[in-house]
């Protein structure tokens, strides 16, 4: 066991996961299976084999989190946040006291660069969702900063697709919040803002399976149109997304 993944493994046994086969975790009562994936372990084989059983396991009805090493390295603070707040209860916000704003590339990146495991991406487009100063009271036992989360938007899009010819698509890049909270409306409060300043038919957006199930984008509308193949990133080959289409009623 290298040193990364004896690190990763003693922190999790700290916070009562189980040692299972394959370089994988369970919390029992969170029913949650957490699988490190080490830098030597990047076929694409091993990819699609991890994906298929990533996707088995969510339809059995755990919550799965991948993490690889070399993010470990690189985000163990943030890993670490994420992983705690899995196995507890989060902080339950809701959006009709935080405010939509459109906010600058830097603000974006900054939040992004702490809050989100793959970092900032450029956009067209960025809003944060924040709280107004009329709200603050409300949070001040939490010691939030302003900004609860970020939205990137990206190109837009004009569709070739039988049936759908010429339809504005946008693509949305990444979201991200605070880890230890879960805003509640949040994401439709975002779409209902981009709504008001911009025209578009629907938006596409990818959504790591490593990290994210996608539970959350469908409950509020969003169809599952492909589950991606495993592909080459960098160095690595990631599990694939699921990719995602919201229509715009």
């Amino acid at each position: 066991m290298n040193s990364s993944l004896a690190n990763f493994s003693k922190f999790l046994e700290q916070n009562n996961f189980e040692i299972q086969a394959n370089q994988s975790f369970l919390h029992i009562k969170a029913k949650l299976l957490v699988f490190y994936v080490s830098s030597e372990n990047t076929t694409k084989i091993a990819a699609q084999k991890l994906q298929k059983e990533v996707l088995e396991l969510r339809k059995k009805g755990f919550s799965v989190f991948v993490v690889r090493e070399q993010v470990w390295e690189n985000k163990s603070d943030l890993i670490r946040k994420i992983i705690v707040h899995k196995t507890t209860k989060l902080i339950s916000v809701f959006a009709r006291d935080l405010v939509v704003e459109q906010i600058s590339e830097k603000v974006a990146k900054d939040f992004l660069e702490t809050n989100h495991l793959l970092g900032f991406c450029k956009g067209r487009k960025y809003f944060s969702i924040s709280i107004p100063a009329h709200r603050a009271f409300r949070f001040q036992k939490y010691n939030f900063s302003k900004i609860l989360a970020v939205a990137v938007f990206g190109k837009n899009i004009s569709r070739k697709k039988v049936g759908f010819e010429g339809d504005k698509s946008i693509e949305w890049s990444r979201f991200a919040t605070l880890p230890e909270i879960r805003i509640v409306g949040g994401l439709t409060k975002v779409l209902k803002y981009l709504q008001e300043v911009e025209h578009f038919d629907d938006i596409m957006t990818y959504v790591a399976i490593e990290t994210n199930d996608s539970k959350g984008l469908r409950g509020m509308g969003f169809v599952l149109e492909e589950i991606t193949e495993p592909f080459q990133l960098g160095a690595e080959f990631n599990l694939g997304n699921y990719k995602l289409r919201y229509a715009k009623s």
